[in-house]
């Protein structure tokens, strides 16, 4: 019996190899190393590849209705968008939109990002100051609390915000929480339960704490807080006493960076979150159907964006959606004339080209990434483009820098036509292992010409800028797992004054930082640099 079970196993193993070798459509390395695991560790081997492959998931069904529901309601603003940008790219009175079209371009219609204003945008970089101003915003709410993230401890930020949030669903304000169960995984259910029996909602995103699904290594990494939909904050710091230095047994300095936004951004922000929130599954036994959410939105997208005020406070809320197709006629129960869409048409492209003129407003997307979308890599496409859309510089800040294949290249590229390359990475870490493969990756790029820094702490900032028109920040990390794995979220802002404050901040970090070259990471013990190689080969699969 014993061999029969042996000689099976070896059999579904061979056809795992096979598949891999001959189905498989990622990126050599990366199908190289789930050969070597299946042929060195054939059982662990294939329950690892079930598990974090990426090959055993694409979203649950209801993932797919609520994602297309979400793309539904601004499908007509994004055709009307496209259309004005590209039929008449003269008319376009912004000099960096125009630069930057092929970008925007493929954001709206592979990632189906909106082009939208966002009126303030503060920036933050030290956890103290985002906390103390999150607590008040969160206190001064009137009619709703969304937020979303990786980690929610139960430690003194996490326990204020939560008895601010129990507060205010008493009062009647409706409240949303979501956390990742495994970025959680540490802090008890019944402390999430509190917000519940308050009037409010918490939920886990992909829960594992009932077993090992295949979702266990598709993890929720974003980090988002909106507010009466109006006002927003966007960044890589989640909810616990290290991300304020205040975590005593986590010692290495910590420095990230969150950015507070107002405008009609924050739409956009809350129809991903609401998208999130009702793909959460039929375990949630109150979780409603997609059709709860039109009291959050206005009752026509077209017509919300082509007003000159779209985005003030207020404005994006309360309503039916179901009137989504607006210029069409379709879904409004309605017939309208050829006259009346072409109106309506020229009234937003004229709308749309004021919005851009250059004036206060930020022009901004805001771009989604995850497992359950079409293409996995929206993110890391923009990033791409960014990168090959630079003339001058490019700066970096990421925690983490295990980059694909695609990623090492275009950098590279830039490096070798005399654009100024610079990343920004810890010289402290929270994983050792991550640490060993990034320090292999950038004594790789060193000798390339990219310029590395060595933050004295922790920096946690998923920051980019590019020749100083255009800035990106979020909570991907520049990683296969991020890239390709993780559900993030990043805003791309198209303004030269913000992108300068961002500069900014990157040149004050550079002032700590102790640049590192090759010659730097070769003088490291002879075990190091072995581990380090050791890592960089699994860096697709850490």
């Amino acid at each position: 019996m014993a061999r029969i079970i042996f000689y099976s196993a070896q059999a579904v193993n061979i056809l795992f190899v096979i598949f891999v070798l001959f189905f498989e459509r990622k990126e050599s390395t990366r199908r190289f190393i789930w050969i070597l695991l299946l042929l060195i560790f054939p059982i662990g081997g294939m329950v690892l590849y079930i598990l974090f492959s990426g090959n055993f998931f694409t979203g649950t069904k209801r993932m797919h209705e609520v994602k297309q529901t979400a793309q539904q309601l601004t499908k007509e603003v994004r055709r009307e968008q496209k259309a004005t940008l590209t039929q008449s790219p003269s008319n376009i009175p912004n000099p960096v939109i125009k630069e930057f079209l092929p970008l925007i371009t493929m954001n709206l219609m592979e990632g189906k990002s909106l082009l939208v204003s966002t009126d303030t945008a503060i920036l933050y970089t030290r956890g103290e100051d985002f906390f103390n101003d999150l607590c008040q915003e969160l206190e001064s709410a009137k009619v709703s609390i969304f937020m979303e993230y990786f980690i929610f401890h139960k430690d003194n930020i996490g326990k204020r915000i939560m008895e601010i949030l129990c507060r205010k669903a008493r009062e009647g304000v409706d409240v949303k929480l979501i956390y990742d169960d495994l970025g959680s995984i540490a802090t008890p259910t019944r402390f999430f339960r509190q917000l519940n029996k308050a009037g409010g909602e918490a939920r886990p995103f992909f829960q594992i704490r009932l077993g090992l699904p295949l979702t266990l290594n598709y993890r929720n990494h974003r980090k988002l807080t909106v507010i009466d939909s109006d006002r927003a904050f966007i960044g890589g710091i989640n909810i616990g006493d290290e991300y304020e230095n205040k975590n005593k047994r986590f010692k290495p300095m910590w420095r990230d960076t969150v950015v507070r936004l107002t405008g009609s951004s924050v739409l956009t922000l809350q129809i991903n979150f609401l998208s999130d929130w009702y793909s959460i599954d039929a375990w949630n036994r109150h979780t409603k159907g997609i059709e709860e959410a039109k009291k959050y939105f206005p009752s026509s997208f077209t017509e919300f964006f082509a007003r000159p005020d779209a985005g003030d406070s207020g404005s994006s809320s309360g309503g039916d959606v179901s009137d989504v197709s607006d210029v069409s006629g379709s879904g409004s129960g309605q017939e309208v004339s050829a006259k009346e869409k072409k109106e309506h048409s020229l009234k937003f492209r004229k709308s749309f080209l004021e919005s851009l003129a250059g004036g206060k407003a930020i022009p901004t997307q805001i771009v989604t990434a995850g497992p359950n979308e079409k293409h996995k890599a929206n993110i890391e496409d923009t990033f791409i483009r960014m990168i090959m859309s630079a003339r001058k510089n490019i700066f970096i800040q990421t925690p983490y820098f295990t980059p694909d294949e695609g990623f090492y290249t275009v950098l590279k590229l830039a490096a070798y036509t005399g654009i100024k390359v610079r990343i920004m990475i810890p010289s402290q870490w929270d994983k050792f292992f991550m640490k060993a493969a990034s320090y292999e990756f950038a004594r790789e790029m060193c000798a390339e010409g990219v310029e590395f820094y060595l933050y004295p702490g922790f920096i946690h900032s998923k920051m980019m800028t590019v020749d100083g028109k255009i800035s990106s920040i979020g909570t991907t990390n520049i990683d296969v797992r991020s890239f390709r794995l993780l559900f993030e979220e990043n805003a791309i802002f198209y303004d030269k004054n913000f992108t300068a404050e961002c500069e900014r901040i990157f040149a004050e970090d550079m002032e700590l930082c102790r640049r590192v070259t090759k010659e730097d990471f070769d003088k490291r013990f002879i075990l190091k640099r072995a581990w380090g190689s050791f890592c960089k080969l699994f860096s697709p699969l850490l």
